[in-house]
């Protein structure tokens, strides 16, 4: 199962959706507040999130999973394997700020309702800064007054947690892949480092010439790195 960031939805998955199927059942979600599914006025905390995914899983007739997240997703792909470990199959977590450590030289991600504050939002997030056109800040600008997810994002964000213990994440027992980028600068390469270093036996996958969103920047090597991963789980 695949869960994007916070403020992006599935699509953000459009790159990476046709080489993971190719040879595992794959679904992009949506969940609730985010993207194409209901936005009701709740309080959409972590245990919200993890406790649809179980539903929805159940109501699929799946009895396990392996998540696979970035950012906010990552972090729920980790709280899926501490609240529902006998659903959890195994987790995929890329650049996510949730992991222990000291938590220094990133930058703080905007959410800022204008072009100008998506501009820099994507200039943050993307090592090749030319890939950040006047077309794609615009059409992320337009996709973020479509979606209308800012409750749900200010809901979230006024109750987010602290960062995982070392103690918390050692309970882990399903396999575990932590994607990094060597260039981001939001969530730093120490901070994956840390991140997979307390849980055990986790792998580090380190993409080169990548920001802040490997599924997007780097999709042809973030895809080799899940789908070598997943061959591992399943041999």
């Amino acid at each position: 199962m695949l869960l994007p960031n916070l403020t992006w939805d599935s699509h953000a998955w459009s790159q990476s959706l046709p080489a993971i199927s190719a040879k595992y059942h794959v679904i992009a979600l949506d969940l609730p507040g985010t993207g194409e599914s209901a936005k009701p006025l709740i309080e959409y905390k972590m245990d919200t999130w993890t406790d649809f995914i179980a539903e929805f899983l159940r109501l699929k007739g799946i009895s396990k999973a392996t998540i696979v997240g970035a950012v906010m997703g990552g972090a729920l792909a980790v709280q899926f394997a501490l609240d529902h470990p006998e659903m959890s199959e195994g987790l995929i977590c890329a650049a996510s700020n949730t992991g222990p450590g000291k938590h220094e030289g990133g930058l703080r991600p905007e959410n800022w309702p204008s072009l100008a504050g998506t501009k820099r939002g994507l200039l943050a997030s993307f090592h090749d800064k030319s890939l950040v056109t006047d077309a794609l800040v615009r059409a992320r600008f337009e996709d973020r007054l479509r979606v209308d997810d800012g409750y749900t994002v200010a809901r979230h964000l006024a109750d987010h947690r602290a960062p995982y213990s070392v103690k918390e994440l050692a309970v882990i027992r399903v396999p575990a892949l932590f994607v990094w980028c060597r260039e981001d600068e939001i969530t730093p390469l120490k901070w994956g480092e840390d991140y997979a270093a307390a849980v055990p036996r986790a792998e580090l996958a380190v993409i080169e010439g990548c920001g802040h969103l490997p599924n997007l920047e780097k999709p042809d090597q973030f895809n080799e790195a899940v789908i070598e991963f997943l061959d591992k789980q399943i041999r």
